[in-house]
Formats: C-alpha cells, structure tokens, sequence
C-alpha cells in the first residue's frame, strides 16, 4: 500500500487556483454631514484581498451622496451706517443723527444686534441775543430855573450779543422844563438876613425853607411874593413845621402807645407820657408846629383812652385838661393864626 501511495504521489499534477478579491457587504449609510444645508452621506465596503495572483475588487471602495436635510438660518447683517444728518438746531445745542438697515434675518435667523439709530450732540454756534434796553434812569435837573431849559434822561442796551440786533429805538430823551417866564430883578426877593436865618435869592411865588434850630426838627418856610405894584417883597417866616425835641418825643411815644393798643396790648407807661406832656407844656410853646404836635398826641391819648384796654386814672384826666388850657393860653394866639395859614 506503501508504495502504491508513493505512486500515486510521484503521478499527481501540481496546479495553484487563483483566487480573486471580494467585496463584503455595504455599511449602512452614515448620518448627513450637516444640520442644515447641503451635507453628505457615506457608506463604505472592505475588499476580501485576493489570492494566488486573483485580481482586486473591482468597484469603488466608498460611496457619498448629498442630502439636504433643511436650509440653514441666516442672522441679520448691519449695512453700512448713512451719513450723519444736520444739526437739529441752527444755533446752541442741537443733535445729529445716522441710521443703519438690517439686511435680513431670513430662515429663522436672528435679529441684527445693537442699534439702528444713533444720536450724537451737536453744536454750531451761538444763538443770536438781541440787546434789550434797561430801565429809563430818572429825568435829569432841568438846565434853566426859568425861561425854558431842558432835561434829559437815559437808558443802557444790555447786547446784543453773539450778532444779535441793537436795540432799537433812541438811547436818550430830552424835554422842556420850566418854560414859564424869569422873573425880572424886581420880581425876585434879594438874599436876606432875618431872624437869624440867612434867606436865599428867591423868585416871586415861590417859598424859601431852611433848617430849624437845633432844638427842634423841621423846617422854617418863609413865602416871596409881590406887592400891588409888583415889587417882591419877603413875608414873614411861619414855624409851623417846626416842633421842638420835647414835643417831638413826646409825639413819637404817644404813637408807639396807640399802635399796641390797636394791636390789643395794655399800654404800661401811658400815665408817664400824659403827666410829660403836661409839664412840657407848662413851659409853654416855641412853634407854631408845637400846638400841632401837641394836638396830635392829645388826638392820640383820645383813643388809647376809647378803648378797653386801657382805662385813665384820674390823674390822666387832670393832665390832659391841663394840656388843653395851656394850649389856650393868651401867649399861644399868634401861633395859633400862624398854624392856621
């Protein structure tokens, strides 16, 4: 049997099958490249490698296709910003603006973001100011006493400013004043020295007034006037609008009582001032404005008296009736008459 396999062997022919490559099944297709827009899919295959000189697998190894699963959301894009405008104002503050459009979005893409419009300060120039008058200042002395003078007034433009208008109108006035005829020499009292008291040059018609002595306040009036026969001549001086310091005190406390009685206020020291007046007027008078002081503030006690806040005593009775009789006396009729020109 040995031999005969050896035969058998020694008779076989030697031949080598080749055996080509093959592809394996197609892997499933992959998912699309893109979310949105156009992907692409894939699939791939393994070639078995062939054999024994076989040939290669024929065909590609890999295989794509597109897909286009949905088109992809587009965001809004800014164009380009405009110009800016002009100034909203021609003068002083003002602003300037510029916009931009938003090219889209599309697809549902968003919003451009930040803004469309945008605002900035602006400034050209000042604003014109017109100037603007000031009060009239007061009418000035007239230029003649008599004859027909002039007086004039004035008044300021405040501006303009920045070329703004003037003012319009005139920056001063000027009238006429005392116009009436100058005396002639004869019609005019010559400076006189009366009384102690030094009388200035005075026009017919017109009255004189100079301070009154030290003990009293006030003035002294003294009248220039014309005779029958046209000639000025000076009048006597009147003293009624003089009063004497004591009587002048007097006066003032008595009205300081009236107005707290007025306001309700009980009038402590009332009884002090009647009892003054009283002794002040047993001296008697200076003035003629001395019985018109001293009626006032018998005319004032009148009322304190009136009211309930206030009741005299009987020594306030006897002092404001003594006051009367002293105003009475004889030595008073002179400046009575005066204190009733």
């Amino acid at each position: 049997m040995d031999g005969l396999y050896i035969c058998l062997q020694s008779h076989m022919i030697a031949a080598v099958i080749a055996v080509h490559g093959t592809w394996d099944e197609w892997s499933p297709w992959s998912l699309c490249s893109s979310t949105c827009g156009r992907g692409y899919r894939a699939r791939t295959r393994t070639c078995s490698p062939p054999q024994f000189e076989g040939k290669p697998c024929d065909g590609p190894e890999k295989q794509t296709k597109f897909c286009n699963i949905a088109v992809c959301p587009v965001d809004g894009v800014w164009n380009e910003w405009s110009s800016w405008s002009s100034c909203s104002a021609t003068c002083s503050n003002g602003t300037m603006q510029r916009t931009r459009e938003c090219n889209g979005p599309s697809y549902g893409g968003s919003e451009c973001r930040g803004e469309w419009l945008e605002t900035v300060d602006c400034f050209l120039r000042d604003c014109p100011v017109d100037g603007k008058w000031q009060p009239w200042s007061l009418w000035s002395g007239c230029s003649k006493t008599c004859g027909g003078g002039t007086q004039q007034r004035n008044r300021v433009c405040y501006g303009p400013f920045f070329e703004g208008q003037d003012c319009p109108g005139e920056r001063q006035q000027i009238r006429h004043c005392n116009e009436k005829r100058c005396p002639a020499p004869h019609e005019i009292c010559d400076e006189d020295n009366f009384s102690k008291v030094v009388w200035k040059m005075t026009p017919a018609g017109d009255t004189a007034a100079v301070q009154c002595d030290s003990n009293a306040v006030g003035v002294i009036l003294r009248r220039c006037s014309l005779d029958e026969e046209g000639i000025a001549y000076w009048e006597n001086p009147t003293y009624m609008k003089c009063i004497s310091n004591d009587y002048r005190n007097i006066q003032t406390l008595t009205r300081e009582h009236l107005s707290k009685a007025q306001r309700g206020l009980v009038g402590d020291g009332v009884s002090e001032v009647m009892n003054k007046l009283k002794l002040t007027s047993d001296d008697g008078t200076s003035y003629s404005g001395d019985l018109l002081a001293i009626v006032d503030v018998l005319k004032n006690m009148t009322e304190i008296f009136r009211r309930a806040y206030y009741s005299p005593t009987s020594a306030d009775m006897r002092n404001f009736v003594q006051t009367v009789s002293n105003l009475l006396m004889e030595e008073n009729r002179d400046r009575w008459e005066e204190a009733q020109l």
